[in-house]
């Protein structure tokens, strides 16, 4: 084998080594991207249910009477914070 064909030899042999490196990643992102849609989609669950219940809790504070709207208005309070809450931490989670 002349020099040429050893240094030929050489570089095809790395780059089998780096396109089986290549695929590696590749299966890596594939998984991370998976795992990425499951925490996403998580979130969203949380975000709605959280929503949800701020909604039930506007719903029930419209219904009060003017003697109880003001003990439901603490419960309000508290979903709205707890909605607020679980944005930003998504928001901060895809920043």
């Amino acid at each position: 084998m002349t020099h040429k064909e050893t240094y030929i030899q050489k570089i095809k042999n790395q780059l089998d080594d780096l396109e089986f490196e290549i695929e590696r990643l590749k299966d890596k992102a594939t998984q991370k991207r998976a795992q990425v849609h499951v925490e996403y989609s998580r979130q969203m669950m949380e975000l709605n249910a959280k929503k949800e219940m701020l909604n039930k809790e506007l719903e029930d504070l419209a219904i009060a009477s003017e003697d109880a709207w003001e003990e439901l208005k603490t419960g309000a309070d508290n979903a709205w914070q707890d909605l607020k809450e679980a944005v930003e931490r998504a928001r901060n989670h895809y920043s």
